[in-house]
C-alpha cells in the first residue's frame, strides 16, 4: 500500500510552518521541541514535529532527508512509536559541533547510539523495515554506496505502529529539513 492510501496524516506538535504533499514535505522546526525521555526524576519531553500516519502490521518506509541542524541536539529523521513511552526515532542529529547518525530508542527511557558522518553531511537517506515488531534501521550517507544497518530494535505494544517523519530543536532557535520521496509499504509481501 502506498503513502497516499494510508491517509490521513497527523500531527503531534504542529510546527508554526510547514508545507508538504504525500511524499515531500517542509518543516522548520521550532525552537525548545524534543523527543527525550531522561532517566527517572527528570521530566519526559515530547514536544518534538511528528507527522504520522498509523500502520497494522509489517511495513518497509523510506525518506531522503536534507537538513541544516545548526545547534547542539537539532535532529530530524524518521519515528515508530508504539505508545507515549514506547518509540524510536533515527536520523541526522548535530552532537557536539558534528552532525552524527543517531538512533534512540525509548522504553521507558532514552538510550541513543550514533556514528559520525563525514564533514558537512546535510543528506541521509533512511530506510525502516518492521517485520513482527522487529524494527530495522538502515541509512545511507552521501558517500557510501549501499545502506548500513544503523540499529535492531523490538517495540513491545499494540499490532499498531505511528510511523513518519519528526524534527525537534531542543537548544536552538529551530533549523530546517526538507523530507523527499517519502514511501510506505505494509502488507506481507515485503
Amino acid at each position: 500500500m502506498d503513502a497516499e492510501g494510508l491517509l490521513p496524516y497527523h500531527w503531534q506538535n504542529e510546527p508554526t510552518f510547514w508545507s508538504g504533499t504525500s511524499t515531500d514535505l517542509y518543516v522548520l522546526a521550532d525552537p525548545l521541541t524534543d523527543f527525550w525521555w531522561p532517566p527517572e526524576g527528570e521530566e519526559p519531553r515530547s514536544s518534538g514535529h511528528f507527522r504520522w500516519t498509523a500502520v497494522k502490521g509489517d511495513f518497509v518506509c523510506k525518506v531522503s532527508i536534507e537538513s541544516d541542524v545548526a545547534n547542539q541536539s537539532d535532529h530530524c529523521g524518521l519515528m515508530v512509536r508504539a505508545s507515549p513511552d514506547s518509540w524510536l526515532k533515527a536520523g541526522l542529529e548535530l552532537v557536539d559541533g558534528v552532525v552524527h547518525f543517531t538512533l534512540v530508542e525509548t522504553a521507558g527511557q532514552s538510550r541513543m547510539s550514533l556514528r559520525e558522518t563525514p564533514p558537512g553531511t546535510r543528506n541521509v537517506d533512511l530506510r525502516i523495515v518492521s517485520r513482527s515488531r522487529a524494527v530495522r534501521v538502515l541509512y545511507r550517507v552521501p558517500g557510501m554506496d549501499r545502506y548500513d544497518v544503523g540499529g535492531l530494535v523490538v517495540l513491545p505494544g499494540s499490532n499498531c505502529l505511528n510511523v513518519g517523519m519528526m524534527c525537534a530543536s531542543p537548544k536552538g532557535p529551530g533549523f530546517v529539513s526538507q523530507f523527499s520521496n517519502w514511501s510506505l509499504r505494509s502488507g506481507v509481501d515485503l
